[in-house]
């Protein structure tokens, strides 16, 4: 029978071989059987014997080898890609060795996961009870914001395009007395990139993914590490792949909280008073605003001086002219 296939990350795990030799060579025609796969994080001397003499290139990858003699060798992973892919033997080992380490990998997973049933569980609730304070933010956010905004955010989340842009008022000054003979001119300039901010829908699709994940594992909770030897390969890969995306949800997660506390900061709403087309909506804009940033809106004077301490701030950044939404 075939020993178990091993996964090296260090040199020194192989060098110490008793079976081992550096200076042993290896080939297609000489080759038996495989050890395991290596995977260092420095590159070693392939060991392969080709008809142009020794390989001598280096690997981070690869696999351990076995001549006819019984001694084990390196078979760098572009190199057995090279010479060894006519081998029918060679192919079959390593096909043996990935689908053995591939399963042991998961029991081992699968064996963690339910020697820490309590943790995991507790895993799946932290992340479902994260999931929905991060969805009340963003709904938040949605259900503060007047017409025009939600217009802009919706286009900036389908097209990725986040710029916002004003229209600048010049006007040219005529050689008569009369300022009716004056010619007004409008330019488009850019403001500002406003901060990305999640789709609702995508933050609902994620919490009902998570939600899934969370009563995922009640189908085999009752197993013992015991039974998990007895479940197939395909299965046993699929409960990893399922249990293992908690991490992904994670990561999006830490992006969605991210995304959303850049979205709130002060600077970044007042953009959005220059996506409006009307004063009432720009008030609406401020007054969602400052609820956002925990400043006092209850009352019209407040909003309105709030309102206008946001227009000249933006004016002076183009010598005090006249800016509005851009068309």
């Amino acid at each position: 029978m075939t020993e178990k296939s091993e996964h090296f990350f260090r040199y020194g795990d192989i060098r110490t071989r008793p079976t081992f030799n550096p200076d042993c060579e290896i080939s297609p025609k000489n080759f038996k059987r495989l050890v395991g796969r290596y995977s260092f994080p420095e590159k070693y001397i392939c060991q392969i014997r080709t008809d142009k003499g020794l390989c001598h290139q280096k690997h981070n990858n690869g696999w351990l080898g076995v001549n006819n003699d019984g001694v084990e060798a390196l078979i760098g992973c572009d190199c057995a890609a090279n010479y060894f892919n006519a081998s029918s033997t060679f192919i079959s080992e390593r096909n043996r060795v990935i689908e053995e380490l591939a399963r042991r990998h998961a029991i081992e997973k699968m064996s963690g996961f339910l020697s820490n049933k309590i943790e995991t569980a507790k895993e799946f609730i932290d992340l479902e009870e994260n999931a929905k304070r991060i969805k009340e933010s963003i709904d938040r956010i949605y259900k503060t914001m007047p017409n025009d905004v939600l217009s802009f955010l919706n286009i900036s989340q389908r097209t990725n395009n986040w710029e916002i842009y004003v229209d600048v008022q010049y006007i040219k000054n005529s050689n008569s007395d009369s300022e009716e003979d004056d010619t007004e001119q409008w330019i488009k300039s850019p403001l500002g990139k406003l901060k990305s901010l999640p789709f609702q829908m995508d933050m609902e699709k994620l919490l009902q993914n998570i939600i899934l994940l969370k009563k995922f594992p009640n189908g085999f909770i009752s197993l013992s590490p015991s039974d998990i030897v007895e479940i197939k390969t395909p299965k046993l890969k699929s409960y990893i792949k399922r249990i293992d995306r908690k991490e992904e949800f994670r990561q999006l997660l830490d992006i969605y909280q991210y995304d959303i506390i850049n979205f709130e900061k002060v600077e970044n709403l007042e953009l959005l008073i220059y996506t409006c087309d009307s004063t009432a909506e720009q008030y609406l804009t401020t007054q969602a605003l400052m609820k956002i940033t925990g400043f006092k809106a209850e009352h019209r004077t407040y909003i309105d001086k709030r309102l206008l301490s946001i227009k000249e701030k933006y004016e002076s950044k183009f010598n005090g002219r006249f800016i509005k939404k851009s068309i």
